[in-house]
């Protein structure tokens, strides 16, 4: 699950990033590439400590307790049999087989639910917590 959502947040803010049109236009031959950086090291060639920007990662991003709330929030949306097949899949971590026996389901319908799930999540996740309107 948390490669699932990391995956959906990456590409969210890939193209959040891309609508903004926050881009450097490339270097053209002649110019000093480094000229801009020169201020973000000391004369030893360490970090300043003042430039220095600590990024989260995705992993910290996804254990932000915002995020955590809006997606139980956004779990508790589902319907009852999507919700379970998806709770068993990736946070019980439960084989395909192990569901379809324990829900007496046959494989397709569980990955029908699973994709169910999925894009309902998606959606849900987009408009209460990366603010899309879809």
């Amino acid at each position: 699950m948390r490669t699932w959502l990391t995956t959906i947040l990456k590409n969210r803010l890939r193209d959040a990033w891309r609508a903004d049109k926050r881009w450097v236009a490339p270097l053209t031959k002649g110019e000093d590439s480094t000229a801009d950086f020169d201020v973000l090291f000391q004369a030893d060639g360490h970090w300043q400590d003042d430039a220095h920007v600590q990024w989260k990662t995705p992993e910290q991003a996804a254990s932000d307790k915002q995020f955590i709330q809006v997606l139980d929030a956004c779990m508790e949306r589902l319907p009852a049999k999507t919700g379970q097949v998806f709770l068993m899949s990736q946070v019980l971590e439960m084989s395909t087989s192990e569901i379809c026996r324990e829900l007496d389901i046959v494989a397709n319908h569980l990955w029908v639910l699973m994709y169910r799930a999925r894009m309902t999540l998606k959606l849900c996740l987009e408009k209460n917590w990366l603010g899309v309107n879809a």
